[in-house]
């Protein structure tokens, strides 16, 4: 089981886009064979593309809608999204920890004199 994070409050654009967009991802992972499988068909075709490849087609965007709905990997999903989003906002204090403190170094003694 995963450890729950210190902030693990999602904003809505988290979880309805970014958290989202990374299931859509994997889903399109766990479904390759029928990603090659459509991509095979489709291969050499234009517009008969659309009615030629209709069955792969069709495996293809199901077995995406069946990944998609799978409440586990919407947990490891978010998961690792707040484990990503965590070690970034890290990052970001040690790099502004001068700023943070007010101990900008950089603005101290430069204020121009008119």
């Amino acid at each position: 089981m995963t450890t729950v994070l210190p902030d693990s409050r999602l904003r809505h654009v988290e979880k309805d886009v970014l958290i989202a967009k990374m299931v859509k991802e994997e889903a399109g992972k766990r479904c390759h064979e029928y990603n090659k499988a459509f991509a095979d068909c489709a291969t050499g075709r234009t517009v008969s593309m659309v009615w030629k490849c209709r069955k792969q087609n069709r495996e293809l965007q199901d077995c995406i809608a069946k990944h998609a709905k799978d409440e586990r990997l919407w947990e490891e999903c978010t998961a690792l999204y707040l484990k990503r989003r965590e070690e970034y906002q890290r990052q970001w204090k040690e790099r502004h920890t001068h700023i943070l403190e007010g101990n900008d170094s950089s603005s101290s003694g430069t204020m121009n004199k008119h």
